[in-house]
């Protein structure tokens, strides 16, 4: 019964884990894409010049796949995978970090000036 209880959960991590790994992709261009025009207009510049981070994006995820394929022949898809989604979680922690310093800062200069 426990094996066959064990199996299932197997399986469901098989199907859950690709899904995410796709979903992670998308939606950072579906985030990106429909403030292209306030992140233009916030910072003073064309809507085709910040369009440009989207075509980098899209060149490296591209780029990317060459590397990841070679590492996954050669090494196994499971390290590559949570190599891959660690860098993310990092990157994405990092930009957090960096948001909350550059608030802080702001928050100090308010604090200053009264």
């Amino acid at each position: 019964m426990k094996k066959k209880i064990n199996e299932k959960i197997e399986k469901l991590h098989l199907l859950v884990i690709p899904i995410l790994l796709v979903a992670v992709g998308q939606m950072a261009q579906t985030i990106y894409v429909p403030v292209i025009a306030d992140i233009a207009h916030d910072l003073s510049v064309l809507p085709g010049t910040v369009q440009h981070v989207m075509a980098a994006y899209l060149m490296t995820y591209g780029f990317s796949q060459l590397i990841y394929s070679t590492l996954s022949d050669s090494i196994g898809r499971r390290p590559v995978i949570l190599a891959g989604m660690m860098i993310f979680l990092i990157g994405s922690l990092g930009a957090l970090a960096i948001q909350w310093i550059i608030h802080a800062g702001g928050y100090q200069r308010h604090l200053m000036l009264f």
